[in-house]
């Protein structure tokens, strides 16, 4: 009977897949993450707000006279989280606000121009208390499950960067990106996706530089792999987890950059499994 069910299954989602040009799952390119830098020993520590850079490892390691990125353990570091917008609209997610700067989301997701738009976005939190960030437009989802469909990189209609105040509560546009997906934005510089490949960029500038390509796109239905992002005023890490039926090819890679385009490390490691 299990097995009549499991071919019935099959037999209902391969001609969506295949002839409706649907998948399983999506390219998700929305998992961008402030990190925290610090320097001792002669290294300089990155630590993300979860502490989720690799298993039981909290923080990279990379020293600079060695040109080494390594993952590491020890004792966790406490730091104001400078994010004041994170999320998105799509099926089964939100936006999280701080205090102070809820009108932000309103003015973001109506730059979508649809009753029901499809809008992520991320935003940090200035010296002067502003903000600064962005925000990714999709024309539609991917897949049949997470509550009706996934955030999908090949989905991306535009990216728009922004400043905001919330004492006038008065968005300002600061650049714009078609067929682009941002991952990174310190205020200045931004990092995006573009047919599988990743750029820099100033504000304002029509002259990118080409940094890599996405090691985690994954063509296939299930999408095994993914990729999160994380970054802060000087730098920025790719963290390219490529996924396979058979686990035990699976490996993350982490590339460090600095957010002037410059590559100063990278980092390959299997993915550990019990």
């Amino acid at each position: 009977m299990k097995k009549r069910l499991a071919a019935s299954l099959f037999a209902i989602l391969c001609p969506l897949v295949l002839f409706g040009g649907c998948a399983l799952n999506g390219n998700n390119r929305a998992r961008t993450e402030y990190v925290h830098t610090y320097e001792a020993d002669g290294k300089i520590f990155f630590c993300d707000v979860k502490s989720v850079f690799g298993g039981d490892a909290d923080r990279l390691s990379y020293d600079p006279q060695s040109g080494a990125l390594a993952l590491e353990t020890g004792t966790a570091v406490d730091y104001a989280d400078p994010a004041v917008l994170n999320g998105n609209t799509f099926p089964l997610y939100t936006f999280e606000a701080s205090e102070g700067y809820e009108g932000l989301t309103e003015k973001l997701t109506a730059l979508d121009g649809r009753e029901d738009p499809l809008v992520q976005a991320y935003a940090l939190k200035a010296d002067d208390g502003s903000a600064y960030g962005f925000c990714n437009l999709y024309s539609s989802t991917t897949g049949f499950f997470a509550g009706g469909g996934q955030c999908d990189v090949k989905k991306i209609v535009k990216s728009v960067l922004f400043a905001y105040s919330p004492e006038t509560d008065e968005l300002k546009i600061l650049d714009e990106m078609d067929k682009c997906c941002v991952v990174a934005f310190n205020g200045t510089h931004y990092v995006y996706f573009y047919e599988r490949d990743y750029y820099l960029q100033e504000i304002e500038k029509s002259t990118a530089i080409k940094l890599c390509a996405d090691g985690a796109y994954d063509t296939g239905l299930t999408n095994y792999s993914y990729a999160e992002f994380y970054f802060n005023k000087e730098y920025c890490i790719f963290k390219f987890h490529r996924g396979y039926s058979n686990y035990k090819r699976e490996y993350d890679d982490f590339l460090l950059y600095r957010m002037n385009g410059e590559k100063l490390a990278e980092l390959r490691i299997p993915s550990n499994f019990d």
